[in-house]
């Protein structure tokens, strides 16, 4: 031994740590059983002796069942409580979908009805326009299809007074004279009913971009939802 207290040893004639020492230790080192060699190093082999010589082993086989009875029902109560959060946090967010989709309550084929109703009032003035246009040059406007059609019908009934075979020409003059006037008058309506109401166009736009973020955020389409 060195003055300082240390020790040290020597395997064969060569100066050894403590690892290599612990290392033949576990190899020299053991207890004759009756059955078998037990390692004097062994952590478990020793409590197992310690056990067995105290007359322990009956009640510690009681205790690791109980334990391991107790660590399987731990494990089991874990995965319920992993269960019940799972289901509770699903039904907090079916409860928020069924909210967002009960607070705008769209209706199968809405995006594509906005879609058309916005396309006609961002164009009402220019359909407006239109249908004056149409509706002048079937009836309203000089040189309208109206008298075009009434000069037509005086010559196709004089042209009947001779030849009364020409009748049906007469006739069928006749009620393209009569479609141009009520094709006209269904125009003047169609343009009376059109709004440029930027109230009406702000709420069309506001309520389909609300249907449509619902179907984007819950379904990718209002039948989704």
């Amino acid at each position: 031994m060195a003055a300082d207290g240390r020790g040290k040893a020597y395997i064969q004639g060569r100066l050894a740590t403590v690892r290599e020492l612990r290392e033949v230790g576990d190899r020299l080192v053991s207890v004759a059983g009756q059955h078998a060699f037990t390692s004097l190093a062994s952590p478990r082999e020793r409590l197992a002796m310690l056990d067995a010589s105290a007359g322990t082993a009956a009640p510690l086989s009681a205790y690791a069942k109980r334990f391991r009875a107790w660590r399987e029902a731990a494990r089991a109560l874990e995965e319920l409580r992993a269960r019940e959060a799972d289901r509770a946090t699903r039904q907090d967010y079916l409860e928020y979908v069924v909210a967002a989709v009960e607070a705008v309550r769209p209706v199968t084929g809405e995006i594509e009805a906005l879609g058309a109703q916005l396309a006609v009032l961002r164009g009402a003035q220019r359909l407006k326009e239109l249908a004056a246009g149409a509706g002048d040059a079937l009836y309203e406007g000089v040189q309208s299809a109206f008298d075009a059609a009434s000069r037509a019908l005086l010559s196709v009934r004089e042209m009947a007074r001779i030849d009364p075979g020409a009748g049906e020409l007469a006739a069928r003059v006749e009620s393209i004279q009569i479609e141009a006037r009520e094709a006209s008058r269904d125009l003047g309506a169609y343009a009376e009913r059109l709004s440029d109401d930027p109230g009406r166009l702000a709420a069309a736009e506001e309520r389909l971009e609300a249907v449509r973020g619902l179907a984007k955020r819950f379904g990718g389409s209002v039948e989704g939802c």
